[in-house]
């Protein structure tokens, strides 16, 4: 039976996996902004998300500390006067549908 050791490299073996997957999502999402193709970019803005959740996985904390540190980091923005905010109301929006989640 694999000891403890097996257990830190199958570990540090999938943070790394997962990081890569996370660049990798980050590569396709700015091609897909490049060509402008929206079925491609919802896939690598979605890949992306999957993988900060598993990244988050990977280092012991759980997916609701996520979701509540983006409504306080929205919160937080909208307070601070984003310039998205300031032109394009993109952070009210954004909270206004994270409201409606919760």
């Amino acid at each position: 039976m694999p000891g403890p050791e097996f257990d830190i490299v199958k570990n540090i073996e999938a943070l790394e996996w997962t990081k890569a997957e996370l660049v990798g999502s980050l590569s396709r999402l700015f091609k897909a902004l490049l060509k402008g193709e929206a079925e491609s970019i919802l896939d690598s803005l979605a890949l992306l998300i999957i993988n900060c959740y598993l990244l988050l996985k990977r280092t012991g904390l759980n997916f609701g500390q996520l979701e509540m540190r983006v409504c306080e980091k929205t919160t937080e923005l909208l307070s601070a006067g984003h310039p998205l905010e300031e032109g394009y109301k993109d952070l009210s929006s954004l909270k206004s549908y994270l409201d409606l989640k919760r």
